[in-house]
């Protein structure tokens, strides 16, 4: 048996055991007692590569693999993404916009902010409209505008120092306006993240998440699209339009790959078979660890 067939199989064993265990409340992963462990993943999946010995090897990847499911279980099951609030400090919730203006072609936004979920999709007839629900802090939403255009900011002030303080919350929804080009740039850490911005004119995209499960759909309504992917262990599913030409340079080695429709061309390199031709371009760039890792045509 391969050693990374192996890695794999037992990393989504794990993750589905412990699910259902979770679900059926016989055992629950927390993550104030895994995240003492996840350097111990790391160290056997070294040990996989470079030990000569095949059953060493498989023995390796499979504790690595056992050891990275459970941390990242533990990470999602606990907390920050859920609705359950038990025992938490004060969630406060906001509701904040910034004006649109028809003069506006050209807008940045920008996030930072911590672990949570976090959500871009629904158009507003505003410039953008963002509602949180936060027991980490209060968001601050900034606006400079120059002659290149409006610059938006999303940052999280306020951040909790005992962690892991029992049940947390951390939602964001923004909409954004659908009229100017968009650039948008979010950095964030432990991380659910779903963008969906098949509305919008955009123009770069920039991803930098630690642990994190990212979906993200691109529109087909601007000609040149660049997309910027730095993640840690994570879950990355990316669309692009089946009328887009798409390239796609993965530095990624540890990671399981899915690339229906592309070739291959050179070390990680995957193009489109209409790249050259078509009308649009999406250039997407990325860094991930160990990581699930799918780029599909829609």
């Amino acid at each position: 048996m391969k050693t990374s067939r192996l890695f794999w199989g037992l990393f989504l064993l794990t993750i589905g055991v412990l699910v259902l265990l979770d679900k059926t409340g016989v055992f629950v992963a927390h993550w104030n007692v895994a995240w003492k462990f996840w350097p111990v993943a790391l160290i056997f999946w070294g040990i996989a590569l470079l030990v000569g010995g095949k059953v060493i090897r498989l023995v390796a990847a499979a504790v690595a693999a056992m050891v990275l499911g459970f941390v990242l279980v533990s990470l999602f099951n606990m907390t920050w993404f859920d609705g359950e609030c038990c025992n938490a400090p004060i969630t406060q919730t906001q509701e904040m916009d910034e004006s649109f203006d028809p003069s506006i072609k050209q807008a940045t936004f920008s996030m930072e902010s911590g672990a949570g979920s976090f959500s871009i999709g629904d158009t507003t007839s505003q410039l953008i409209h963002v509602k949180s629900e936060s027991s980490f802090g209060t968001y601050r939403l900034e606006r400079n505008q120059d002659a290149e255009g409006v610059r938006v900011s999303l940052e999280l002030n306020g951040k909790q120092t005992a962690w892991p303080p029992g049940r947390m919350r951390n939602l964001v929804q923004v909409n954004l306006n659908p009229a100017p080009v968009w650039d948008v740039r979010l950095d964030v850490g432990a991380t659910k993240l779903n963008c969906d911005l098949q509305a919008f004119r955009v123009n770069r995209l920039q991803v930098d998440a630690g642990a994190a499960s990212i979906h993200l759909t691109l529109g087909d309504r601007q000609p040149e699209t660049t997309v910027d992917i730095d993640a840690g262990a994570s879950s990355i599913v990316l669309r692009v339009p089946s009328s887009a030409g798409c390239e796609v340079h993965l530095d990624a080695p540890m990671s399981s790959k899915k690339l229906p429709g592309f070739t291959r061309e050179g070390k990680g390199r995957y193009v489109t078979d209409n790249f050259e031709s078509a009308a649009q371009k999406v250039h997407v760039s990325l860094d991930a660890g160990v990581s699930s890792i799918k780029v599909e045509r829609f």
